[in-house]
């Protein structure tokens, strides 16, 4: 009775139910191979009722002796021990937040955004299922959408997402309208670099094109000012472009991508001109592939 007891108090423990304190009270006192008081055992008893088998008896007082807790953990386990295994994919839990079922493939619950784990979530099985009416699986729901945040493919009725745990925003459009307009920190640094960039190729050109004026006077122009003026119309070009892919592209991972690759080439068209703008571009490549969006 003991050993049954003491390992029904590590599990409320593990899960943290109840009173940590008052229940590491309790196992120390098991261990050392004592009785518990009366008034723990209800204690226990009524931890074990509510979180772990809360659909268990749910009708009947929860002060009940240990002979009936005994004799109904063993009839839980028995119902159990005759079932296959079931796979990850097709066991379904209960959220303890909101009492909805959340498939054990998901990583957060899809009306709560609770997180989701074998440990913080009630585990449910085919008897269970039927008795609650709880579905296996999600519905055949063929409507799907993106997610916001992480692009993934979801059921167009999940308000959050369950592999990520993002709030869909669906349900209050004046606050996704709002949030559009809020410029991201690599949004602002990819055009502050594109602003200084053009600033800086902007003069170099026109500092090059005066020299070359002034040498077509004297009559000694080179070929090689007109390789510069190449560059530097291919540098406005970059510029103007990493200025525009943080706004066109709504994948952040992407946008960081292309703001990294953009980077290196506007350093190799404008050189050390664009020493500064390569530095702005860098990192808003950086934060944009290391972004992870708020609920």
């Amino acid at each position: 009775m003991n050993e049954e007891l003491l390992e029904l108090v590590e599990q409320l423990v593990e899960f943290g139910y109840g009173d940590s304190l008052r229940l590491d009270s309790i196992s120390n006192r098991l261990r050392n191979g004592e009785l518990p008081y009366p008034s723990d055992q209800r204690y226990v008893d009524m931890l074990v009722s509510k979180y772990l088998y809360p659909h268990e008896e749910e009708g009947k007082s929860l002060r009940k002796p240990m002979g009936r807790l005994e004799r109904k953990i063993q009839n839980v386990k028995q119902r159990y021990e005759g079932e296959s295994k079931i796979t990850n994919e097709n066991l379904v839990d209960i959220c303890p937040k909101c009492s909805s079922p959340a498939p054990r493939m998901f990583s957060f619950c899809s009306k709560c955004g609770a997180y989701h784990d074998e440990h913080n979530f009630v585990d449910i099985r085919k008897a269970q299922q039927k008795k609650e009416g709880y579905p296996k699986q999600l519905p055949q729901n063929t409507s799907m959408k993106q997610c916001i945040a992480c692009d993934s493919r979801i059921f167009r009725t999940h308000e959050f997402c369950p592999i990520c745990g993002a709030y869909q925003n669906e349900h209050n459009p004046k606050k996704k309208k709002s949030d559009s307009k809020i410029i991201r920190s690599y949004q602002a640094l990819s055009l502050i670099g594109g602003i200084i960039g053009i600033i800086t190729v902007f003069w170099a050109g026109t500092t090059i094109q005066l020299l070359s004026i002034i040498l077509n006077y004297v009559g000694t122009q080179t070929p090689e000012y007109i390789g510069f003026m190449n560059q530097i119309w291919i540098s406005l070009a970059l510029y103007i472009i990493s200025m525009l892919i943080p706004f066109a592209v709504r994948n952040t991972k992407a946008t960081g991508t292309i703001l990294v690759i953009l980077s290196f080439a506007t350093l190799t068209s404008a050189g050390m001109f664009g020493a500064i703008s390569f530095a702005l571009l860098l990192t808003a490549g950086i934060v944009s592939l290391r972004w992870k969006p708020r609920k």
